[in-house]
């Protein structure tokens, strides 16, 4: 989990990682982590399977790749709940999720820049938009 701070991620590889709440391959939480040229590939989570950022997180992501993340309930490759992440080049592929299947956004406002969405599947009957979704209920980690 990143923390407050301001880390830099640059060419890293983060797969195949599980958690059981939410996050399974990053959680972030009140800090600026800048990631470039990242993979984010085969997490998951119940939500935010690749990536989970929360409250007050301003993220940037650049060239970065969200790939093959699933959530059992929302957001296969990013959930995004009271936070601004930027998106600069990034591309999102086979994410899988009953709601959001590549984005799952929850009072947030992130910008996007040159950003792909390729293959993202919805799971189930879930009658969410599978690219960018701000559900109507609320969510409570």
């Amino acid at each position: 989990a990143i923390t407050g701070g301001a880390p830099v991620f640059l060419d890293c590889r983060i797969a195949s990682n599980r958690s059981d709440n939410i996050g399974g391959g990053v959680l972030a939480k009140e800090s600026h982590p800048l990631f470039i040229r990242c993979r984010i590939t085969g997490n998951t989570s119940p939500c935010g399977g690749g990536f989970y950022i929360w409250h007050d997180c301003l993220p940037t992501f650049e060239s970065c790749e969200f790939t093959d993340n699933a959530a059992l309930l929302s957001g296969g490759g990013i959930f995004n709940w009271k936070s601004d992440p930027v998106l600069n080049g990034c591309r999102f592929s086979g994410n899988r999720s009953p709601i959001g299947s590549a984005i799952c956004n929850l009072s947030g406002v992130p910008s996007m820049r040159d950003t792909s969405f390729e293959a993202d599947q919805q799971v189930k009957h879930a009658q969410a938009d599978p690219l960018l979704k701000t559900p109507t209920d609320s969510h409570t980690p």
